[in-house]
């Protein structure tokens, strides 16, 4: 007595059942470094271009704000 077809089809079951394996993507990860490195360009541009702070001190005359 042969189970031949049914061994084939328990195959093809564990087969259908096992989801296929699918490597990670790198994508997501790229972008968000992207991303992050655009921003700091962005924020140390922003902090070299910006003007010198200048504070002007309070003269006695002028009293408190």
């Amino acid at each position: 007595m042969s189970d031949d077809g049914f061994e084939e089809a328990l195959e093809e079951a564990r087969l259908l059942i096992d989801p296929p394996l699918r490597p990670e993507r790198a994508w997501p990860a790229l972008a968000a470094a992207a991303f992050f490195a655009v921003c700091a360009m962005g924020f140390a541009v922003a902090a070299i271009t910006a003007p010198p702070v200048q504070l002007a001190h309070i003269s006695p005359a002028q009293g408190p704000m």
